[in-house]
C-alpha cells in the first residue's frame, strides 16, 4: 500500500507537467521478448523519455555508491534495500529493447529519475555519489528537473502521433 500511496501522490506533480505535447502514463508493463518490466511513470515528449520510478520511503535515507544499496533508517530501525537507481536503469535497458522491435528512433534520450514521494524523508549520500545527488529527487522537484531536460534536449525525435 505504501508503493501505491507513493505514485498517487506523485500524480500531483506529473499532472503539472502535461500538456498537448507531453504525455503521461502510469503503470505501463512492457513486454520485451525476455521478460516483462513495470513502469510506474512513463513521461514521453517529442524531444526525450522520462522514467520515474516512486518511492514512498520515510525516515533517512543513505544511498551506498559502493554496494548499490540504500540503507533506511527508521524509528531506531535499520534496513537494507536495493538502489532505486539500478531498479530504474533497468527499467530504461527495458524501454530500449522494445523501442528496437517498435520501429521507433534508437537514439530517442531516455533519462531516469528516482522520486521520493514522502516530503519528509532526508536524503543522503557521499559527496563522491554525483549520481545520486542528480537521479533522486523528492517529488515537490520534479517539474524543476523536467524543465532542465526540457533545456537539455531540443532535437525532435518523435512526432506527437508516434
Amino acid at each position: 500500500m505504501a508503493g501505491y500511496n507513493g505514485e498517487q501522490s506523485l500524480l500531483f506533480h506529473t499532472n503539472l507537467l502535461a500538456s498537448a505535447e507531453v504525455h503521461i502514463l502510469n503503470d505501463i508493463r512492457l513486454q520485451t521478448p525476455h521478460y516483462i518490466t513495470q513502469l510506474d511513470t512513463l513521461i514521453l515528449t517529442p524531444t526525450f523519455a522520462l522514467i520515474i520510478e516512486t518511492k514512498n520511503f520515510a525516515g533517512q535515507l543513505y544511498f551506498d555508491h559502493t554496494f548499490k544499496q540504500v540503507k533506511r533508517t527508521l524509528n531506531g530501525k535499520v534496513e537494507n534495500f536495493m538502489d532505486p537507481t539500478v531498479q530504474v536503469d533497468l527499467q530504461r535497458d527495458s524501454l530500449k529493447q522494445w523501442i528496437l522491435h517498435d520501429d521507433l528512433p534508437t537514439d530517442y534520450p531516455i533519462e531516469t529519475l528516482v522520486v521520493i514521494s514522502n516530503p519528509s524523508t532526508l536524503i543522503e549520500a557521499s559527496k563522491f555519489n554525483y549520481d545520486v545527488r542528480k537521479r533522486v529527487i523528492h517529488a515537490h522537484m520534479l517539474r524543476t528537473k523536467f524543465q532542465e531536460l526540457q533545456l537539455k534536449y531540443t532535437n525532435h525525435f518523435l512526432s506527437n502521433g508516434q
